[in-house]
């Protein structure tokens, strides 16, 4: 038996099997810390229409050829970044979103454009706000978590717990509403600097503000009466070419919808949107 185990040991001596099993170790660690996966912000386009799938052998393949940053389709296409706030009312009405997608799908063809759902904008311009706001109040990210605010001298000072900003309004100067302020503070420059870092050549963004509503009934008799809802609101485009650093196209548009249920729905909303995105794109012409 002490042979055996002697022999052993001078094999393992001779062959480095002891050194080899450390070697393996950290060789497989560097093998497993090289495959650990990477995460990043899905490109999503705009689908042909809302029950349309892409297969999944095509996405694939188009990846291996293009990378993360090319639509799926044709390479070379307009890229356009699309971002949809607003209102909490109307952002959370898949109708109200689904009227904006269809209209801007028949208004820049496929085969031209590929628009794109601009999460990373909206993600890259959410983290520049937060900065900003964070710096107007003096706070450094390195210290805890109290507040920060900028005495009358324009100096530092810690404050309490009071809030980063006391705005209620836009850079528009609507309110910004029982929501986050999000994109409330954005403008041109900030456009377009999201869109130079994440390659797109244009950006589109869309803010949906409700305004004045109004109920109403028409009828002498309880069973004539008829309910009537009205509910306005502001569509505000920012239609920004990237490249040449200025707005392809920048308005406020009100519209009005209407329902004769006596309720203030998703109906009403995606009326007045209807209305509204048809004369945005309207106004947008696509030249050679």
């Amino acid at each position: 038996m002490k042979r055996i185990f002697i022999a052993g040991a001078l094999c393992a001596a001779f062959w480095g099997i002891g050194s080899l099993n450390v070697n393996s170790y950290d060789v497989g660690m560097r093998v497993a810390s090289a495959q650990q996966p990477s995460l990043s912000i899905n490109q999503r386009e705009l689908k042909k229409s809302p029950d349309h799938q892409v297969s999944d052998v095509y996405t694939r393949a188009h990846h291996l050829i293009y990378g993360d940053k090319a639509p799926l389709g044709p390479d070379g296409r307009v890229r356009i970044a699309l971002v949809i706030n607003g209102d909490e009312d109307m952002v959370v009405e898949n109708r109200v979103k689904n009227q904006i997608y269809q209209q801007i799908r028949d208004k820049f063809p496929r085969e031209s454009f590929a628009i794109m759902k601009g999460t990373d904008i909206n993600t890259y311009l959410l983290e520049k706000a937060e900065n900003d706001r964070a710096l107007s109040k003096g706070r450094n990210f390195s210290q805890p978590s109290s507040r920060y605010t900028l005495n009358e001298n324009g100096v530092s000072e810690k404050h309490g717990e009071s809030v980063f900003s006391n705005k209620t309004n836009d850079v528009d100067d609507m309110p910004v509403g029982n929501r986050p302020r999000g994109l409330a503070d954005m403008r041109l420059n900030d456009y377009v600097e999201a869109g130079r870092r994440l390659d797109y050549d244009y950006v589109f963004v869309l803010t949906m503000t409700l305004s004045n509503r109004v109920k109403y009934q028409k009828g002498l008799l309880p069973i004539f009466t008829t309910h009537t809802s009205e509910q306005n609101i502001w569509m505000r485009a920012r239609f920004v070419d990237v490249k040449k650093e200025h707005y392809v196209y920048r308005n406020d548009l009100p519209a009005k919808g209407e329902a004769h249920n006596g309720h203030f729905n998703g109906r009403i909303y995606e009326q007045s949107v209807n209305t509204v995105m048809k004369e945005i794109l309207d106004d947008i012409a696509i030249t050679e």
